[in-house]
C-alpha cells in the first residue's frame, strides 16, 4: 500500500509518530507496575494492620472486617495467654504431673477465650472447593460457626471439607469430638499476636511449635482459602485442592467460654431466661449452644409469658390449600373479638376476624378436609395443603401431629425476632426465614393472608394457584413457603 504525503508534512508526522511511541512504552510500564503491586498485596502483615495499614478481603473489605490488633483487654479471672488448659477444666501457668493438658490459651478478650490444641496436620482446605455461603463479617469472626455450616453442608452433599472435618472431629489429648474448630481468619491473626508465648509452653511439651502456613475457616473465593504465616503475620490465600505436600498446615482451636457453660458432670440444664435463636432439642432441652451428639429439632421463635414458640428446621414451597372456604367453615374459624393491625411496611391497618392460635386453626382445616375416624384423605380436591403438611411433619426428632401451621399473629411475634432466629438456622445449616410465609389465617372463602418475613409485609393471596408450588416457578412474589412451629409449655 502506498502512503503519498506532503515532503513539508513529513516531520510533522515524524513526530507524531515518535509521541504515540513513547507514550505507548510509558502505558506498558505503569500497566506491569500497578499488576506487581497488585500481587504484591494480594499477601500482607497482621503486623501491618497494627500500624493502621487498612487492606481489604478480596481485596477490598478487609478494614470492615479484621480488627486491629494491639488493643488491650481486661484479662478475666487472671488468665493470660501460654497458659495450660487441662481436660478436668483446670487452667494452670504450670505443667502438673499426671493431668492431661489438651490446649494451650492462645488468645483473651471479655468475651472470649481461645486456646490452641496441641497436634497439627497438613489437608487440603475442600477437594470439593466447597464454601460457607456466610457473611464476609460473621465468616472471618467466627471460625466455630463457620466449621459447623462446612461440615453439615458436605456430609449433607456427600462432599468433603478436609481441614473443617478433622477439626470437627478432633478428639486427641483428652479434646472432646465436636468441640474443636478451624479457626477463622481474625481468630488466627489474634492467635499470632501471641505466639511466642504460646510457642514457649508448647516447646515445654514438646509439643509441634506454630510456624507455617496454617489455614482459616475464611473462602477467598471459589477456589481459594484464606491462609495466614505464623512466623511473621503474613496473610494470603492457597488453592482449596492442593497435593498434600503442598497444604498449608491445619491447627485446631477451643472456645473455652462455650466449654465453660458445662457442669462439671457433663450434663445440661434449660436456662431460666428463655431466648428467640436458643435450641430446642428432641429430649426437652432449651440451649444457646449446638451441643455435639444431641438432636437439634427447631429454634426458639418467640417468648411470652405462658407459652413458647419454636421454629422448626424445615419448609416447604406450597399452596395454602386445594378447596374454598364454606360459609360454615368461615364460622367456625372466626371469632367475635377484633384484632386491629398495622403492616410495619406500608402502614396499612388491618382487621383480623380469626383465631389466633395457629394450633387451634390448622386442626380445623384438617377435620374439615379429612376423615378424623381413619386419618385418610376424604376427597383428594379438597386439601388444606400446608396445614396438613405442617400436621404431618415428623421430620428432626419431631413427633408427628405436634407441629402446626402458624396464625398470622404467631407468624408477626415470629417476624419480630428473625433477626435472633436466623444466625442460630445458618448455624445448623438450614434455610432462614426469608420470603414469603403463609399463616393459617384466611382472608376469605378463597384467599389468604401472607406475611414477608425481610419486611414484615402483610398482603393476601389465592389460597389455590398451580404457581405456588410448580418447581419451574420463578417469580419470588409467588414462591409462598409453609414453614411448621411447635409451641412448647412455659414451666413455671
Amino acid at each position: 500500500m502506498l502512503i503519498l504525503t506532503d515532503k513539508k508534512t513529513a516531520p510533522t508526522r515524524g513526530f507524531f509518530i515518535a509521541f504515540l511511541l513513547f507514550y505507548s512504552i510509558m502505558f506498558v510500564d505503569i500497566y506491569y507496575s500497578l499488576l506487581i503491586i497488585y500481587v504484591m498485596k494480594s499477601q500482607f502483615s497482621f503486623e501491618n494492620l497494627i500500624d493502621g495499614w487498612n487492606l481489604s478481603i478480596k481485596p477490598e473489605e478487609l478494614p470492615t472486617i479484621i480488627e486491629k490488633l494491639g488493643t488491650v483487654f481486661d484479662i478475666p479471672n487472671g488468665l493470660a495467654p501460654g497458659m495450660y488448659v487441662y481436660a478436668d477444666g483446670l487452667i494452670s501457668s504450670e505443667i502438673i504431673k499426671n493431668r492431661q493438658i489438651m490446649a494451650i490459651v492462645g488468645f483473651i478478650s471479655q468475651s472470649k477465650v481461645l486456646a490452641v490444641c496441641l497436634q497439627q496436620t497438613r489437608l487440603n482446605w475442600s477437594s470439593a472447593y466447597v464454601e460457607t455461603q456466610l457473611e464476609d463479617t460473621d465468616e472471618m469472626r467466627n471460625g466455630q460457626e463457620a466449621t459447623r455450616i462446612l461440615v453439615n453442608r458436605v456430609r449433607a452433599m456427600g462432599f468433603n471439607a478436609e481441614a473443617a472435618e478433622w477439626c470437627f472431629e478432633y478428639d486427641q489429648d483428652g479434646v472432646k469430638k465436636h468441640e474443636a474448630f478451624l479457626p477463622s481468619l481474625l481468630e488466627l491473626g489474634h492467635v499470632f499476636s501471641n505466639r511466642k508465648v504460646i510457642d514457649a509452653s508448647l516447646q515445654a511439651l514438646h509439643a509441634e511449635l506454630l510456624d507455617g502456613w496454617y489455614l482459616s475457616s475464611c473462602s477467598y473465593d471459589f477456589y481459594n482459602a484464606w491462609k495466614l504465616k505464623m512466623s511473621d503475620g503474613t496473610v494470603g490465600y492457597v488453592g482449596k485442592n492442593l497435593r498434600a505436600d503442598n497444604c498449608a498446615l491445619v491447627r485446631p482451636l477451643l472456645d473455652l467460654t462455650s466449654l465453660s457453660l458445662k457442669k462439671e458432670d457433663n450434663t445440661f440444664e434449660t436456662p431460666k431466661e428463655i431466648l428467640p435463636g436458643m435450641y430446642v432439642y428432641t429430649d426437652g432441652l432449651i440451649y444457646p449452644e449446638i451441643l455435639p451428639n444431641r438432636q437439634v429439632m427447631a429454634v426458639v421463635g418467640s417468648v411470652s409469658d405462658t407459652e413458647i414458640l419454636a421454629v422448626c428446621l424445615r419448609q416447604k414451597r406450597l399452596a395454602w390449600g386445594m378447596f374454598y372456604a364454606t360459609p360454615d367453615l368461615l364460622k367456625r374459624v372466626g371469632t367475635d373479638k377484633e384484632e386491629i393491625i398495622r403492616c410495619p411496611h406500608c402502614g396499612e391497618t388491618l382487621i383480623l376476624h380469626q383465631k389466633s392460635d395457629g394450633k387451634e386453626l390448622t386442626r380445623l382445616f384438617i377435620r374439615h378436609t379429612r376423615n378424623v375416624i381413619n386419618n385418610k384423605i376424604d376427597d383428594k380436591s379438597q386439601i388444606a395443603t400446608s396445614a396438613a403438611w405442617c400436621y404431618d411433619y415428623n421430620l428432626d426428632g419431631v413427633e408427628k401431629y405436634s407441629a402446626f401451621l402458624p396464625s398470622l399473629t404467631e407468624l408477626r411475634a415470629i417476624y419480630s425476632n428473625r433477626d435472633a432466629v436466623n444466625p442460630s438456622l445458618k448455624a445448623l445449616g438450614v434455610e432462614i426465614l426469608e420470603g414469603w410465609y403463609w399463616p393459617s389465617s384466611l382472608y376469605d372463602s378463597c384467599h389468604a393472608w401472607k406475611l414477608r418475613m425481610n419486611d414484615g409485609t402483610i398482603k393476601y393471596d389465592k389460597v389455590w394457584a398451580p404457581e405456588y408450588y410448580e418447581d419451574d416457578c420463578y417469580d419470588m412474589n409467588k414462591k409462598i413457603y409453609t414453614r411448621p412451629v411447635l409451641r412448647l409449655k412455659r414451666l413455671p
